[in-house]
């Protein structure tokens, strides 16, 4: 496909086979189907974790990819409003399921705020975006205040307690991940000579992980009803 690096599809692909592993896993822990401590365990923790990380970075690097390969405001403003449509439905599910766990500012949230923010990194050196990464990962990962416990400034990610909620991906640290992945697009695929930019199998699997990846936020929107569906036939057995 013209515009598309089959490396980065397959990288989406791997990401969201790690998601849909994950969220089979908590939705069978919370049907009481299993007994595993998902949200308690570190192991889990930290695959959670890595999952959303590998998903931020990934927009980071489309980002790049969409300037370097010529910027087109129509294009990005259409995929801006799908995500963000998207997150809306998300919200509204949310509130349908179980308002006790309203979900505000989950991955999709993030990743609109996040598209918009890091934008402007695409466009400038690698360093600046690499140093503003670290700078601002370190700010969510080491810095919180109770003045941002409050409802309307809990998406910064600056809390310092958990709200119950079925996903939330505040804003920091991810937009540092995001701002990373920007530099590990210039550093990686700086032009469509560079060897990682040509990389391509014709094996079954990546082209299997490369056309999901293709397709990632459908996936993303379809994975949860279709497993919900499974665990409610599942407890009927």
């Amino acid at each position: 496909m013209a515009g598309r690096y089959q490396l980065v599809d397959v990288a989406r692909g791997c990401a969201l086979a790690a998601m849909i592993l994950y969220h089979a896993t908590w939705f069978a822990a919370d049907y009481r189907l299993v007994e595993v401590p998902i949200t308690t365990d570190l192991s889990w923790r930290v695959f959670q974790k890595s999952i959303a990380s590998s998903f931020f970075a990934l927009v980071g690097v489309g980002l790049h990819l969409a300037v370097m390969l010529g910027f087109s405001r129509r294009r990005y403003l259409i995929r801006l409003a799908k995500v963000g449509g998207c997150a809306l439905v998300v919200t509204a599910t949310s509130a349908l399921l179980d308002p006790s766990r309203l979900t505000t500012f989950g991955i999709l949230h993030a990743i609109t705020a996040a598209s918009i923010l890091a934008l402007p990194l695409a466009l400038a050196p690698r360093w600046l975006a690499g140093i503003l990464g670290v700078a601002l990962v370190v700010l969510g990962v080491g810095f919180s205040d109770p003045v941002f416990n409050n409802p309307w400034l809990s998406w910064i990610g600056l809390t310092t307690r958990s709200t119950p909620t079925f996903d939330h991906q505040p804003l920091l640290p991810w937009l540092g991940v995001v701002a990373l992945g920007v530099a590990a697009g210039k550093t990686l695929l700086p032009d469509d000579a560079a060897r990682l930019s040509r990389w391509h199998s014709d094996a079954l699997l990546p082209r299997m992980l490369a056309r999901a990846g293709r397709h990632s936020l459908l996936i993303y929107m379809g994975h949860v009803p279709a497993l919900m569906i499974t665990m409610e036939m599942l407890i009927r057995l």
